[in-house]
This record gives structure tokens, sequence and C-alpha cells, in this order.
């Protein structure tokens, strides 16, 4: 394997199952070092709130950049909010699973397909990874996520701690975005909502709107997902 071009050996890396990466970066430095850049092409930086945001259960301002050593997983900022586990090849159709409801099959529009097997190919990355290019250090503030759902008539919303005050990201295994996942699902199961929005007319569904800021009253740092989709 040494006596072939670094070009080979990424198209090689390129085109394994990420499932295999674990291992194959155990052959060599130079594979380990090919994986772990390859890993950072799915990370974006954490988007700031650009002023003061209010909606009805938080206020959010413009963090410090020292409050935001870390990088999001880009499967949330191309998420429509649509969850699925099995997508059929060949009708592109999705099996829907959830306490209330039988199975049923519902076919996948266009727009959210990759973003659907985007989020089941990443099912074990982190949600949050710290940022390579700073230092870790013990965090100023503790890290959650709030996920603001859109219900037509009004709006739910639910929080999740991820990393907390003093601690450093990486140090602990994080909430994956599987886990991610299957938050979303446990959380509109209480609210007995099907776990697809609700799509009017031609209209396509919205992604997610990710922005990052201090919350005014409890100085914790929040990673606010607003899912701007109707649903059910």
């Amino acid at each position: 394997m040494p006596t072939l071009p670094p070009e080979l050996h990424l198209l090689i890396l390129e085109s394994t199952a990420q499932s295999t990466h674990p291992t194959l970066r155990l052959v060599s430095t130079f594979w380990k070092s090919k994986i772990d850049s390859l890993k950072l092409t799915h990370y974006r930086p954490p988007p700031p709130t650009p002023t003061i945001y209010k909606d009805w259960c938080t206020t959010l301002t413009p963090p410090p950049q020292s409050s935001t050593p870390f990088l999001i997983h880009s499967a949330i900022f191309n998420c429509t909010g649509v969850f699925h586990r099995v997508i059929d090849s060949k009708t592109k159709k999705i099996i829907l699973t959830t306490t209330k409801r039988p199975r049923k099959n519902y076919e996948i529009p266009e727009e959210v397909l990759d973003s659907t097997r985007e989020f089941m190919m990443h099912r074990n990355d982190q949600l949050i990874i710290p940022d390579p290019g700073v230092t870790p250090e013990p965090l100023e503030r503790t890290i959650r996520l709030q996920y603001l759902m859109n219900r037509g008539g009004g709006a739910s919303c639910s929080y999740q701690v991820l990393v907390q005050k003093g601690d450093v990201i990486g140090k602990e295994k994080g909430m994956t975005v599987g886990e991610f996942e299957e938050w979303i699902r446990r959380f509109r199961a209480k609210k007995n909502l099907v776990k697809v929005p609700e799509r009017i007319g031609d209209q396509e569904f919205k992604k997610f709107v990710v922005q990052v800021g201090v919350e005014s009253e409890s100085d914790i740092l929040t990673i606010h997902i607003e899912d701007l989709n109707r649903h059910r």
C-alpha cells in the first residue's frame, strides 16, 4: 500500500463505507489523517444569531466567539424534519413507524430524499465535535439544543443538554446524529403528531433554521433549531 500514489489512497477511502472507517484508521498514519479530514467535510461552524432573537420560550443574544469552540454536523442543516429508517431503492418509499399508528408506506418527496439518506448514512456520527483549530478547554457555558416546532396554530419546543459547563467537548461521547433523530421522534410522539410534516400544495419542505446564541436569563449557549414546516 505505501507504494500507491496519495491520490489513489484518497480514492479508495472515499469509496469505502463510513462504517468501515474506524477500522481503516488503524491501517496507517496516512489513512488515519485522510479519514479524519474526510470527516470534517461533514461539519459546519455554528452560525451565531446576528442580533437578539426572541420566540415564545427563549431570548438569545449573539455569543462570544470563545463560547463556540465546536462544529455542527451538516445533516442538521440539510434536514427537513422528515425522519425515516428504511428506504426502498426501487419504489423510493419509506416505512413509517409510530407508537400510535400502524405502519404504512409514504412516498418521499424528491427534495427530502437526499437529506433523508444523509441522515441515515451518518447516524453514528457525533452531532457536535471540537473545532480542530481551537485548543480544547473547559467550557465557559453549558451547551444545549432547543428544537422549536411549528404546529400551524402555535409552536412547541424541547431542550436537551449536550455538554455541561466546565467539561471539554469530545472528552466524553456525546449525542449522535441518530440519537438526535430519536430525541425528535420521542418529542413528537408526546405531542401525538405523525412523523411527516404537512405539505401544502406544491410548496417544498423547508430545511431547519439553525442559529446559536446565549440565553439571556440562564446564560446557557443554545443551538436553536427551528422547524418551519407545518406539523399536523
